[in-house]
This record gives structure tokens, sequence and C-alpha cells, in this order.
């Protein structure tokens, strides 16, 4: 017999379609009647139809179907979808309750021995997600806790995309299904795409209970490798779940000495080299130094694996070398362990300080004031360059190789680089300097123009008649002349150092960036200084006309407040920026 469709022009199908929706059986009780063969144009049945309704669901609908037609029980749509999948999806509780009972009072199959039940609970659709994937994605903890009740003995298959039911809840943070899961089913799978595990997509996603579950319930999952070579302690690590990384430590410490398969980075590796990233990479704001306690309780509970290397040969005070702060660096060199990796050359014989001088020589001065031995600085590399020569010249090849490993595009196993950006790296902010460096000279050699040339057209003129102050200036002993005298010499000085500065620093790369903070500091005083050299010269030669000089004068120092206004508006938007982001 042919389906009859309720997409048809008939009045009668529609009134059909409408009374599905509804929940209304009146127009179901003909004794005629194929329900099953009653379909919508994607295949959906009445039950379908009744069961995806935003209306209120109801069980006697259900069970008086099911009674004319029993077959609608495993009857598929399009999608593959039986009427518990589509139950289990809506978080139907008492659907789902009816569907199972009717179940079992079905016969046994005769050719997998199951019970009809078993059947209906294990059924996949086309995306192979079961009734139970579709109750997880959307954490309905009833109808989880009553279909692992119904079918323990089950691990539960993983869908098209690879993912299991226990993965699922573990990455979407589904905690108390997740438990219903761990404590009904006997052996849960928990594999998910790509060689992750659930415990790896709770840890990467932060899911600090869930991780907790997961580890009393599947300890040996602590060393499951994705297909990256990562174990959930190396996701820790590398996101900064400081928490997590304990709990993880605690279940065992020997992941703590698992390296991964690209690039044989152990966990302390990565929490190292993604440390104090800028605000584009890392956590909330509040969480910015998180690796570093990750850091600090690794190397507490196995100092030993601080002697481990990557591919390259980098141990990991190679990267502490490219990411810490010098405060960070001269504590973790405070452990006797760490210190003695000082020495320690990689596959091209660069010593962690190499590395220091080549990407940060502003840092190297405070980092030797702790290193007092020679010994630690006279090493070179196979290029035979010293720690002076990179200081001095730089070193192209190791600066090349720092910034390949910080390239990311957001994807792979490192998103946020094998080593995250850092904008203190001399070779990133070189061109921002030299972008800002001929303004600035500009500027310096302005000012210093402007007040030697002040200071030769004295205002108010010189004494012409001959005697002992011939020569001298008119107003010479007016405050407010001595004031301008004073600040148009010190904006003269404060710019003649900026421009010597600027000098020192294109060839004493060691310190480049010491100078490069003072000369800015140089640059903003010297303009503070020839403001008050302004004003306060105007106020000397216009006093006569009090009201004129004021005038002048405190148009002068508006100066201040225009800066102020600008400081105020400038800072509310960063932490209004710093708050959504926080938020984000």
């Amino acid at each position: 017999m042919d389906s009859v469709s309720f997409g048809s022009e008939c009045e009668f199908n529609r009134d059909l379609y409408k009374a599905a929706i509804k929940g209304d059986i009146q127009p179901f009780t003909d004794d005629n009647q194929h329900l099953d063969l009653i379909l919508t144009p994607i295949k959906n049945t009445i039950l379908h139809v009744h069961l995806s309704s935003e209306t209120r669901k109801s069980t006697l609908f259900v069970r008086e179907m099911l009674e004319k037609c029993p077959s609608l029980l495993r009857q598929v749509n399009a999608n593959g979808d039986t009427p518990l999948h589509v139950a289990a999806r809506h978080g139907c509780f008492p659907i789902v309750k009816v569907l199972i009972q009717y179940a079992k009072t079905q016969p046994q199959d005769p050719e997998s021995g199951l019970e009809y039940k078993q059947l209906m609970i294990r059924k996949s659709n086309n995306e192979g997600n079961s009734a139970l994937h579709e109750a997880v994605v959307s954490d309905y903890v009833r109808v989880v806790e009553i279909l692992t009740k119904e079918d323990p003995e089950f691990s539960h298959f993983a869908n098209n995309l690879g993912e299991t039911p226990l993965f699922i809840a573990a990455e979407r943070g589904c905690l108390l299904s997740l438990r219903e899961i761990l404590k009904r089913c006997k052996s849960a799978a928990h594999e998910g795409p790509h060689g992750m595990t659930a415990l790896h997509v709770a840890v990467k996603n932060n899911h600090l209970g869930i991780t907790r579950e997961l580890l009393k319930n599947k300890e040996s999952l602590t060393r499951n490798r994705n297909q990256n070579g990562w174990t959930p302690l190396h996701f820790a690590a590398y996101y900064g779940s400081f928490s997590i990384t304990k709990l993880l430590l605690e279940s065992d410490i020997f992941a703590a000495y698992v390296a991964d398969k690209d690039r044989k980075m152990t966990p302390l590796h990565m929490s190292v080299s993604i440390a104090n990233s800028s605000p584009k990479y890392t956590l909330p704001l509040k969480k910015k130094y998180m690796h570093m306690q990750i850091i600090e309780e690794i190397i507490s509970q196995c100092p030993d694996c601080c002697q481990m290397v990557d591919d390259r040969g980098w141990n990991v005070l190679h990267f502490a070398m490219t990411k810490l702060t010098v405060l960070q660096l001269n504590s973790l060199l405070e452990n006797p362990i760490i210190r003695d990796l000082i020495t320690k050359k990689d596959a091209k014989g660069n010593t962690p300080l190499h590395v220091l001088a080549a990407c940060r020589p502003g840092a190297y001065p405070h980092i030797k004031e702790k290193l007092k031995a020679s010994r630690y600085h006279s090493a070179v590399n196979k290029q035979n360059d010293s720690i002076h020569d990179i200081l001095v010249d730089g070193s192209p090849q190791l600066q090349e190789e720092i910034q390949e490993l910080s390239n990311s595009d957001g994807t792979g196993p490192y998103r946020r680089g094998i080593i995250s950006k850092s904008p203190f790296w001399i070779f990133h902010r070189l061109p921002r300097y030299e972008k800002t460096k001929d303004s600035e000279l500009v500027v310096v050699t302005l000012i210093a123009t402007v007040t030697f040339t002040a200071a030769l057209t004295m205002p108010g003129g010189y004494q012409s008649e001959k005697g002992p102050r011939q020569g001298t200036a008119f107003l010479s002993r007016k405050a407010a002349f001595q004031a301008f005298v004073i600040t148009d010499a010190t904006a003269f000085v404060l710019s003649l150092a900026a421009v010597f500065l600027h000098f020192f620093a294109s060839w004493n790369l060691s310190r480049f960036w010491f100078y490069r903070a003072h000369t800015r500091f140089l640059i903003s005083s010297a303009i503070v200084a020839m403001v008050v050299a302004f004003s306060s010269g105007t106020y000397a030669v216009l006093s006569p006309s009090l009201g004129f000089a004021i005038a002048t004068c405190l148009i002068g120092l508006s100066f201040f407040l225009v800066i102020l206004r600008i400081g105020y508006v400038f800072e509310k938007r960063r932490r209004r920026s710093m708050n959504e982001r926080s938020g984000a």
C-alpha cells in the first residue's frame, strides 16, 4: 500500500498533521488506517511529528499509537531517527520511559539474540548517534539515567565524528550526565576524534569537576596520547590549568616525563613556552601568570624532568630565556638544578644565554649579575659566536629560529605557537623603533633649535648702555624671567641628551631598550620644560599688562589639561577593553 503523505493538498492530511502535533488521538482511531504509512516528506511518522513539536508531549497519545501500530517503535525518518532519538533529543523523560516499557513487551530479536529494548537503545541514526548521544548533547540527565540503567552492558559506540557519549559529556561540561554514565555503564567508551579521550578534552576545556570524576573512574587515561602524542598533562600545561595540573600530577606523576610526538616537548617545556603571553593569546588577565605556578609545581614534583630536552636539544631554561621576566628568571635560577642547565648546549651549540642575548639583550645584564661565574658567559656555539658577539651584532640565524617557533595560524596542535610571541623580543621591537626613530629625532631637534634660539634672543632684550650691566637681560631680576631661563636651559639639555641616547642605542644592543625607554622620558620632559619656559617667558614680557599676561600664561599651561584629558579617555577605554576581554 502506498504511504499517505502529510504534505499533500488533501485537507484530511493537514488535519492529521495538526492532530499529531497536538496529540489528538481521535483522527487515528480508524481500524483501517496504517499508521506506519502516514509520513511527512522527510519520512517522519506521527510519533516523530508529535515528539518534535513545541506542544506538551502526551504519554497517552504515544501509548495509543504504539498499541495500534507497534512497528512505529523502531521506524526511522530520513535522518535515521527513531522516536527514541527524538524523545531523547528533546529531553522527554516520560516518553522515553514509555518507549522503553513498550519495547520490553516485544519479542527478542532472533538474529542478534538481543532484547528489543536493547536494539532500540543501541540503534544509531545517519550521524551515528544513539539516543544516549542525543540526550548527552543537551545534558538531559534523567534521560541519560534511564538509558544507561536499561542497558548497562553496552559500552556505547562512537558516532560518525568519532565521539562517544562520555566524550561529548566531558567536552561540553555535562558533569551530571557524565556521572550517570560512569556510574551505570560497566565499560563506557571514552574515545574521541584524533586520538583524544574524554580526559584530554575535559582538561583542554578546563572542566575541573569532570577531570576529577574521570580520574576517580578511569585513572589510566592520564598517559593516553592523542595523534600528536599529547597527554592530558600537556593540555593542562599548555592552556594554563593550574588546578588540573595538580590533580593530574597527584594521579600520575610520571606523565610529566612524557614527550609529544612532533617536537619531543614535555609538559614543562610547553608551560614555559607559553608563559606571560600577550593578551591576544592568554586566558583572562587575572590568570596571566598561571603558567608560572604550573612551572613551579612540575619542577617541585618532578625536579629531574628539567633535564629533558626537545628535538632541538632545548631544555627548560632555553624556553625560559625567551618568555620569563627577569624577576621570574632570577627566581628560577635560585634552584641549583635549573642553574646547572645554563651551560647546556642545544643541537646548534647555543646555551640558554645565547638565546637570551639573541631575543632579549636588554635582560642579559640583569641575569649576568645573578650568574657571577665567568664560565657561564664564555661559551661559543657551532658558528663560533660568543654571547658577547650576539649582544653586539645580533644573531640573525637564532632570531629567525625563534620567530619560526612563534609562527601560528591558530590551527594544529600548537594553536598559540610553539613559543607564543613576546612584545619584548628585540627583533620585534627594532622595526617599531625604526619607524618612530626619525619622528622622535625631528621632535628633539626642533626642541633643541627652539630653546637655543630663545636663549640667544632673550625676552625684553639686553642692556645696551655702558656700565657693569651692559649686555645683560633687562628682565633678569624678575622671577618669571628666571623661571624662563632655567626651564629653557633644561629643555635644551634634555633634548640633546635624547639625541645622544638615540645615537648610543644604535650600537649598544645589550642596553638598547634601556636607552630607548630613557629617550622617551627625556623627550617628554623636554616638552614639559619648553611649555613652562614659554608660559613664564610670555608672563615676564607682558607683566605690565597683568590681565593679558595671566591669560597668555594660562593658555600655555592648558597644555597639561589637554594631556590629562587625553590620558583619562585612553585609560577609560583601555579598562573597558580589558573588562570585555576578561568577560569573554
